[in-house]
């Protein structure tokens, strides 16, 4: 249960939404240069795009964990009771979208068969795990490009 209510968010839940929103712009450029740049363009960004994904991931979940302990400004009285619940519902679906995406972007990774310890250390000299993601034999007439309209 939230003590009080105050003015503005607290200091903290502004820089962790600032963060985040830097944070998710620079995943999305990312994830089109590595997925769209040639192949040595893309072995350089993919294990950032990996630790930016996981860094995303722990401070939206540190977020929603100060969100809920931490008092908020009060709801504004002239707002309309349907404005508040599309814009709480807004908020519900992009927090599950921020949740959902690393997760989904994970298994992935483990779906193509990449080896998952590359990320941890991309200097890693006997293995091009970056290369090595083998997709599950497709069967026969299934597009396997992931290319947006290449099928």
């Amino acid at each position: 249960m939230k003590p009080q209510s105050l003015d503005r968010y607290p200091c903290i839940l502004r820089v962790l939404h600032w963060l985040l929103a830097l944070m998710l712009a620079l995943q999305f450029v990312l994830g089109f240069a590595a997925e769209y740049g040639a192949a040595r363009v893309s072995e350089a960004l993919l294990p950032l795009h990996f630790r930016l994904g996981v860094m995303i991931l722990g401070l939206t979940v540190l977020r929603l964990c100060l969100r809920l302990v931490m008092p908020t400004p009060a709801a504004d009285p002239g707002e309309s009771p349907g404005l508040r619940r599309a814009r709480s519902a807004v908020h519900g679906v992009l927090y599950l979208l921020v949740l959902a995406v690393p997760v989904s972007g994970h298994v992935i990774w483990v779906w193509m068969g990449a080896d998952r310890s590359c990320p941890e250390d991309s200097r890693c000299r006997h293995c091009s795990c970056r290369r090595r993601m083998k997709p599950a034999a497709p069967s026969p007439g299934t597009c396997t490009s992931m290319a947006p309209g290449s099928c």
